[in-house]
């Protein structure tokens, strides 16, 4: 549980702002001393090479063929014209949204596919 900078007490979640949901992804508030305190959205993803999970910046995606009904569809401006424009469905396995991206997944390195195929030729076939 995050702590307050001031007092040093426990933060709990708190609603944002209009305002300050134009800046800020979570928003917390102080039991004691009531300082809010707000973690930046990271717009950062958005300029990466490879695609990249908006919320919380995996690389670790799942490409989808169709809309997952369990699981919610990001509808970000950003997402919402890449889908327009035939942006391949993603789903992060971690935050468990779904979002429309261009850009393609970063390819695996060569330790992650030589392990990825020693589980593969290890499971018994049957």
């Amino acid at each position: 549980m995050p702590r307050c900078l001031r007092c040093g007490e426990g933060l709990t979640r708190s609603r944002r702002s209009i305002s300050e949901k134009l800046y800020y992804s979570l928003v917390f508030k102080c039991r004691a001393c009531g300082l809010r305190v707000g973690e930046k959205h990271n717009f950062l993803n958005y300029f990466a090479r490879h695609t990249r999970c908006p919320r919380c910046g995996t690389d670790e995606l799942e490409k989808r063929a169709t809309r997952d009904r369990i699981d919610r569809v990001l509808k970000t401006p950003i997402s919402l014209v890449q889908a327009m424009l035939g942006g391949t469905l993603y789903h992060c396995v971690f935050c468990r949204i779904q979002f429309y991206d261009l850009r393609s997944r970063q390819p695996k390195s060569s330790s992650e596919q030589k392990a990825s195929e020693a589980l593969t030729s290890e499971q018994p076939q049957a």
